[in-house]
């Protein structure tokens, strides 16, 4: 079930993120924020889940794409891949978020 909500969600998390740039640009960065917090949080629940769920026949690979999911290995790998990357779509955000509210703020005349 975890590899389910990670394929999905994914996908959809990096969608709202998409659609949160111009926000970003505005120097409103809460959506693109919250999305890819989301993301983090769901790539460090699929990299924990391999500690706690259930585990398939293969140990560390698992069924290889013939049964239901990964085994440890492929979900630490794919938890930690996922929580690394959108770690860095979150600090990207902040930072151009910052230095366009910074921009904008310079611009107004007082």
């Amino acid at each position: 079930m975890i590899h389910d909500i990670t394929f999905f969600g994914a996908p959809l998390l990096l969608l709202v993120w998409l659609m949160g740039l111009p926000g970003v640009w505005r120097g409103r960065p809460k959506v693109s924020c919250w999305a890819a917090g989301g993301g983090i949080a769901l790539g460090l629940v699929c990299a924990f889940s391999g500690m706690a769920g259930p585990r398939h026949s293969n140990f560390w690979t698992g069924d290889l794409g013939v049964g239901d999911g990964f085994g440890l290995l492929g979900l630490f790998m794919m938890g930690g891949l996922l929580a690394v990357i959108s770690l860095a779509m979150l600090i990207v955000t902040a930072v151009i978020a910052s230095l366009r509210a910074g921009e904008m703020e310079q611009g107004r005349p007082e």
